[in-house]
């Protein structure tokens, strides 16, 4: 396997910086609303994900693990640590990965609509997963997937825009990631959920059912998600954005910006970052 460096942009300076990863078939413009509120505080970082954007010659390594490992080497760059990481979606494996590898330089986390689809045997989710898409295709598994973030949702002017550049992605980048997001869920979130010495704040809007199904998250639900952070990590703060689909970032990024800001705040997070 090569090891090449993924796309990143930063800007601002200030710490902690803000590292920020996008989802499965998205990318890095997805974190605009939030550049232009932190980065007069912060060093701000997004990045592209192999396969993704501007890392889309990157065609090997399109997993969660390598992802992290990517993410984990743009903390050593100068300025981009100590850093608080965000994650949307796949994002928010590949920075749970990250901190895995990186603890020293991590000093918060925080995961923006994560899920959990399966758990048990990784090759068994797989096999069932790709038994679910066998007769129409991954494509069309993964345009229902997409229009399903929105199912819901009042309006978002961001809907066609998200599913067209989820079409871009070559269905061989996506199955693969697809695979990964599995067998990671499987096999490997619980340890790495274990492992995490930052801070943690989970921002939910909404929930897959086993069949793939997309729904709102409304205040005080509880979902197989929510559950296993809640007992992993007892420390977590979670907070519900309502009214939206799976890209709270753009459609309610006022709330997600002051719900981070808060985060930031925090008297026990500022503990942990100022004795780090």
């Amino acid at each position: 396997m090569s090891n090449p460096s993924i796309h990143s942009e930063s800007s601002g300076q200030g710490t902690p910086a803000l590292l920020f990863v996008h989802g499965w078939c998205t990318g890095s413009t997805d974190w605009r609303c939030q550049r232009a509120h932190f980065e007069s505080a912060h060093r701000v970082v997004t990045c592209d994900l192999r396969g993704h954007e501007a890392s889309r010659s990157i065609v090997d390594g399109l997993d969660v693990e390598t992802c992290g490992s990517d993410v984990a080497g743009l903390l050593a760059k100068a300025g981009h640590s100590p850093a608080v990481l965000v994650g949307h979606g796949l994002g928010c494996r590949v920075v749970l990965e990250a901190a895995r590898l990186a603890p020293d330089a991590v000093v918060g986390v925080v995961l923006i609509d994560g899920d959990r689809h399966v758990a048990g045997d990784p090759e068994l989710a797989v096999r069932e997963s790709r038994e679910h898409y066998a007769a129409t295709g991954f494509g069309q598994f993964r345009d229902a997937l997409f229009a399903g973030m929105f199912a819901g949702e009042a309006d978002s002017i961001h809907e066609t825009e998200s599913i067209d550049r989820a079409r871009r992605v070559p269905e061989s980048v996506a199955e693969a990631y697809w695979c990964s997001i599995l067998r990671w869920d499987a096999g490997a979130v619980e340890g790495a959920l274990k492992s995490l010495q930052a801070p943690l704040l989970v921002l939910q809007s909404t929930y897959v059912t086993a069949d793939y199904k997309h729904f709102a998250v409304e205040p005080r639900m509880v979902t197989p998600w929510l559950e296993v952070i809640g007992r992993l990590v007892p420390t977590v703060r979670i907070q519900i954005i309502s009214g939206v689909g799976h890209f709270p970032m753009l459609d309610a990024a006022d709330a997600v910006n002051r719900c981070i800001t808060t985060f930031l705040a925090d008297a026990t997070f500022r503990r942990f970052f100022e004795s780090n």
